[in-house]
């Protein structure tokens, strides 16, 4: 998503493609903060903005505030890694509290969810050009 310009991220009010890779960058950095939080056992609450899985976002979006969101998406996509690697191997297998799925699974679902948007985002910045 480093890559998106500028124009291609700024938020829509038709309603159009645009502004939909930074409502994307938002809503995968809470969900990385969440798969996250349940592999370490964390408490809710703590994600950087406020609100969960979307969120609404300044219309018109200026470049400081995307370059804000990539450095959001960053840090938990780093922190999310960091949980997954110290998770010991034996902790795979095991549903954690709160949850119906192993940490296995979650782990896998993460890495779905964040092919399915990034090829979401490439589909709308080809339609873009």
């Amino acid at each position: 998503m480093a890559r998106t310009e500028p124009e291609v991220v700024a938020a829509a009010s038709d309603g159009g493609a645009s502004g939909v890779a930074a409502g994307t960058a938002v809503h995968c950095a809470y969900w990385k903060y969440a798969a996250r939080r349940r592999l370490t056992g964390g408490k809710r609450g703590s994600f950087a903005m406020k609100g969960s899985n979307w969120f609404a976002l300044p219309d018109p979006l200026d470049d400081a505030t995307w370059r804000d969101y990539l450095k959001l998406l960053e840090s938990t996509h780093r922190e999310l890694r960091t949980a997954v690697a110290s998770l010991p191997p034996k902790q795979l297998l095991v549903v954690p509290k709160g949850s119906r799925v192993t940490n296995l699974a979650l782990i896998q679902g993460m890495a779905a969810h964040d092919l399915y948007h990034a090829g979401q985002v490439q589909l709308l910045k080809r339609l873009q050009s």
